[in-house]
């Protein structure tokens, strides 16, 4: 990806290969909208209804690595065998995901999640929101390391306006929403990402058996290297050095 198409994405021109109705002026304002609450440094951090973050009290700096990932069926799935988790506690590793990321932290990958969560509504009382960040906290205490999350989320029903709409769109994978607000965050510009080591995981690569092809189409959009999980995790050959 070239530096003016990273530009395009921060301000909210970069149009992804899934057709949405959107302005610039609304992505910008998506992303740029100043906030009067003080935002933590590390921790769960809401930009509107369209976007849930944990975020990583930390500096990233060049070249920065990126080590990206889909949730659900790529690095979890249900321990109960549903489609769906029943509450907070129904998951568990399809893969040693904890050795995985530590290999991957310490050849200095940033490891960023991004998953679509069209069920959980973002406003302070939503129990869907509460169920998700609870889950999230428990899969973290497996890990060496924190890492970082996206999540794109909705309003409620009830109050959602079509400029709500055409930002949920926008944060949705395949659309880069949820990249374009981590490079603004951690303040990434194309020049420091490592773009030719980094790399998207996921699931849903339009195979017969996969329920959409959104994870593929969001690496492409995004010119990452794509591996379905079934690729990655039982080598780690593609993208590290040494046996994996």
């Amino acid at each position: 990806m070239t530096g003016n198409s990273i530009a395009s994405i921060l301000t909210g021109q970069h149009k992804s290969k899934a057709k949405i109705s959107k302005t610039s002026s609304q992505t910008s304002q998506a992303l740029s909208t100043p906030t009067l609450k003080r935002e933590p440094k590390q921790g769960w951090r809401s930009h509107g209804s369209h976007c849930l973050t944990y975020t990583l009290d930390t500096k990233l700096t060049a070249p920065v690595k990126v080590a990206a990932f889909d949730l659900d069926d790529t690095l979890i799935t249900t321990k109960s065998g549903s489609k769906f988790g029943r509450g907070s506690f129904d998951w568990k590793f399809k893969f040693d995901v904890p050795r995985i990321f530590t290999k991957l932290q310490a050849e200095n990958y940033t490891i960023v999640i991004f998953s679509n969560q069209a069920a959980v509504v973002n406003a302070p009382d939503s129990k869907s929101l509460k169920i998700l960040t609870t889950k999230l906290d428990d899969i973290f205490k497996h890990l060496e390391k924190p890492v970082i999350y996206y999540a794109s989320t909705r309003k409620s029903r009830k109050e959602k306006s079509q400029h709500d709409v055409n930002l949920y769109t926008l944060f949705r994978k395949p659309n880069t929403g949820m990249f374009s607000q981590f490079l603004q965050d951690y303040q990434l510009t194309e020049e420091m990402l490592d773009r030719n080591s980094s790399f998207f995981v996921g699931d849903a690569a339009g195979r017969p058996v996969d329920f959409s092809d959104s994870d593929l189409k969001f690496a492409e959009n995004l010119k990452l290297k794509f591996f379905t999980p079934e690729e990655y995790f039982p080598s780690m050959k593609h993208v590290t050095n040494g046996d994996g």
